[in-house]
């Protein structure tokens, strides 16, 4: 069973996610599932193919802390449905993921409701979306 070879337990939570599969892409939007200090379960808004061990780069936020970090791929249950190992985290990123394992923790639901975390928005359009886009007006 896939969940007697992890090594870090998951918490569920909800949130904006983007998956980077490229340097020079846009972030594809998604939500994150669950987290854990070694990975997270990402799902995607639509179908991309990603291959087993491919590396990405990971944008999210949850309660409040944003993460960047780079992925591999490690189990595609969809097009749309993947899950993440983190790699290369660097020691800083480690205690911010030890920190955000400890709050959800503390915050996990005592029924099967998933934990709700603050989102964020994330951009998969293209820079010229963005500049057909009108600017906020200022406010006095």
């Amino acid at each position: 069973m896939e969940n007697e070879r992890r090594r870090h337990p998951r918490y569920e939570c909800e949130g904006r996610a983007g998956v980077q599969v490229a340097p020079y892409e846009h972030p594809c939007p998604a939500s994150i599932a669950n987290v854990s200090l070694g990975g997270c379960l990402i799902q995607l808004e639509k179908p991309r193919r990603l291959t087993k061990d491919a590396l990405v780069e990971l944008i999210f936020n949850v309660n409040n802390l944003p993460f960047r970090v780079r992925g591999q791929v490690k189990v595609v249950r969809s097009s749309t449905n993947v899950g993440f190992e983190f790699h290369q985290v660097s020691r800083r990123m480690s205690q911010q993921l030890e920190d955000l394992i400890n709050e959800l923790k503390q915050k996990a639901p005592k029924s099967d409701e998933p934990a709700k975390c603050p989102t964020i928005p994330v951009n998969c359009e293209g820079p010229e979306a963005a500049a057909k886009k009108p600017s906020p007006s200022p406010q006095m």
